[in-house]
């Protein structure tokens, strides 16, 4: 039945990261994904290394 359906996805994510001290941050994503007729909702908890939070304070 899944014969000629097209596979694709799309999602959008939205991340709020607090960082501690410049050094420890805690980054809360939740990304909404949608898959063909599927739809799939994932959260996600992330904690980026040193290096990463540096590069998203001098990003911002």
């Amino acid at each position: 039945m899944a014969v000629g359906v097209e596979r694709w996805f799309v999602c959008v994510c939205v991340c709020v990261c607090v960082c501690v001290c410049v050094c420890v941050c805690v980054c809360v994503c939740v990304c909404v994904c949608v898959r063909g007729w599927i739809c799939v909702v994932g959260v996600g908890l992330y904690l980026p290394l040193a290096q990463t939070g540096a590069h998203t304070l001098t990003h911002t």
